[in-house]
Order: C-alpha cells, then sequence, then structure tokens
C-alpha cells in the first residue's frame, strides 16, 4: 500500500487545479480500476485505507480549486459527498466501498 500511495502522491493532486473532476476521475479511474481487479480479488478490505486516502486527496483538491472551501474540509467534503450521491459511477472506488459495506 505504500507504493500505491507514493503513486497517488505523485500525480501532484496540489498542481492539478487547473483540471475538472471529470478529469481527475479518468486519470484515478485507470489506476483504481486495476488495482480493484488486482487486489480486489482476494483482498478486498485492504483497499478501505487507500480509497479513503484517495477521499482525502479528492477534499483537499477541491478546497485548492474553489476558493469557497479553502477554509472548510467540511463543506468541502460534503460536497464531494452530494457528488458522489448524484453519481456514484464517477469514481471507480466510491462504487466499490458502496458495494462493499
Amino acid at each position: 500500500m505504500k507504493k500505491k500511495r507514493q503513486e497517488l502522491r505523485d500525480l501532484r493532486w496540489g498542481k492539478m487545479t487547473q483540471e475538472t473532476l471529470e478529469d481527475l476521475a479518468k486519470t484515478l479511474n485507470e489506476k483504481a480500476r486495476g488495482w480493484i481487479q488486482y487486489y480486489g480479488e482476494f483482498y478486498k478490505t485492504a483497499m478501505y485505507p487507500l480509497f479513503k486516502y484517495v477521499n482525502y486527496l479528492l477534499v483537499e483538491w477541491a478546497r485548492k480549486k474553489y476558493k469557497r472551501f479553502k477554509r472548510s474540509r467540511k463543506k468541502a467534503a460534503n460536497w464531494l459527498e452530494t457528488i458522489k450521491y448524484k453519481t456514484p459511477r464517477m469514481f471507480a472506488h466510491w462504487y466499490l466501498l458502496k458495494e462493499m459495506v
């Protein structure tokens, strides 16, 4: 999991503020689907912390991209929750976590 977290850090989320959420979804879904297929077959629970970290990175990305979320991590998280509710298949890990819980 350390290598996977490092791969996520290497994407440089803080520098990706010019991209939309859909662009991030395309970039991340390529990696996430591979991880889900490989690790999800036998050890799904090990992926929970990794995808929780991805959600944290998405919140931090939203805080840097949108001024209204700059001071409130909770508002950014709530905004992402509404998007998750409206389009649960935007990110591959959102759908996976929904199925598993």
